[in-house]
C-alpha cells in the first residue's frame, strides 16, 4: 500500500474443514504469480498452509511462528520466514507453524500483558517487504485467532455447512470483543465454500448468509458484499496432492478459478484504493 504497510487479510473460521488452507495457499498464488510479494503466515498447528507452500516440511524446518511467539523481541525475522527462494510459488513467502504452536499459544495467555497483539508487532517488523500478507488461522477461536484478528485489516470468514453459518456469529463476536484494539478490522467479503447450485440446503445457506451480510450492522464492515459462491470440485484436492495451485492445474474458465480470483480481485482494489 502507499503508506509502506502490507494489506493484511486473515482467513478465519472456528470449524475445520471448511477450506481456510485452500482459500489463503491458491490467493497468495495467484497473488505472487501477478508480480505481488505476499508473505502467508500459517497459525494452524496441523501446518497444512506450510506442507503446502515450503520445499520442506514443516518438520524439516529449524524455525517456525512459535518461536516468534516465545522471542518475538530478539529474534531475527530473517531466520523464521522461508523466503519465496525456498517456496513453490512466485514471490510468497511464509511464516511456517509447528506442532508447538499452541503450546507458545498458551504460554502467551499465561505470561504476556498483551497476549492477542503479539503477531501485530511481529509483523509490524516485515510488512514493509510485502504488498500482501494472508494469515491462515486455526479451526478455533482463541489466542492465535485474536492475534490474526488484531493484525488484520480484514478477514475473510469461509461458511460451508449450517455449522460454520453458526460459527459466523463466534467470529462477529470475537470482531465486537477485539474493537478497541483494531476498530477499524473489515470482514472482506462473504464467502460459500463447497457450493452445490442444484442443492436446496446450499440455496438455503446462500440466503440464510445474504440476510446477514445486508443486515445494518454489518453493512458498514464489509469491503465488498458480493457474494463468493466456491464451488464443489476436486481440482483443490488435486492441488494440495501435488503441492500445486489450482491455476497451475485447471483453466481461467474453470468455475474455482473464476471464485478465487473474485477474491483476489477484491483484495487488490482494496490494496490500490488505500
Amino acid at each position: 500500500m502507499a503508506n509502506g504497510q502490507a494489506l493484511k487479510t486473515a482467513v478465519a473460521q472456528n470449524k475445520g474443514g471448511v477450506g481456510k488452507t485452500t482459500i489463503t495457499v491458491n490467493v497468495a498464488a495467484a497473488l505472487g504469480a501477478k508480480g505481488y510479494k505476499v508473505l502467508v503466515v500459517d497459525l494452524d498447528a496441523q501446518c497444512n498452509a506450510t506442507n503446502h507452500i515450503s520445499l520442506k516440511s514443516a518438520v524439516e524446518l529449524p524455525y517456525s511462528i512459535a518461536d516468534f511467539f516465545d522471542q518475538y523481541k530478539t529474534l531475527d525475522a530473517s531466520l523464521v520466514i522461508v523466503p519465496e527462494e525456498h517456496t513453490r510459488f512466485t514471490n510468497v513467502s511464509l511464516l511456517p507453524s509447528s506442532k508447538r504452536i499452541g503450546d507458545s499459544a498458551r504460554s502467551l495467555q499465561r505470561n504476556s500483558p498483551i497476549p492477542n497483539e503479539i503477531l501485530s508487532r511481529i509483523l509490524d517488523r516485515v510488512q514493509s517487504n510485502y504488498d500482501f500478507i494472508l494469515i491462515d488461522c486455526p479451526p478455533e477461536i482463541e489466542t492465535l485467532t485474536f492475534n490474526a484478528l488484531v493484525a488484520a485489516n480484514s478477514f475473510i470468514l469461509p461458511a460451508q455447512g449450517q455449522y460454520s453459518i453458526e460459527g459466523f456469529e463466534k467470529i462477529l463476536d470475537a470482531m465486537d470483543s477485539l474493537d478497541r484494539i483494531n476498530p477499524n478490522l473489515k470482514i472482506l467479503c462473504p464467502v460459500l465454500n463447497f457450493f452445490k447450485k442444484n442443492q436446496l440446503a446450499d440455496k438455503n445457506m446462500k440466503e440464510q448468509l445474504e440476510q446477514e451480510f445486508s443486515s445494518e450492522i454489518l453493512r458498514d464492515r464489509i469491503v465488498s458484499n458480493e457474494m463468493v459462491l466456491i464451488p464443489q470440485s476436486t481440482i483443490f484436492e488435486q492441488a494440495a496432492i501435488t503441492k500445486l495451485s489450482i491455476f497451475e492445474l485447471a483453466a481461467e474458465s474453470a468455475p474455482a478459478v473464476q471464485a478465487l480470483n473474485q477474491i483476489v480481485d477484491v483484495l487488490i482494489s482494496e490494496y490500490q484504493r488505500n
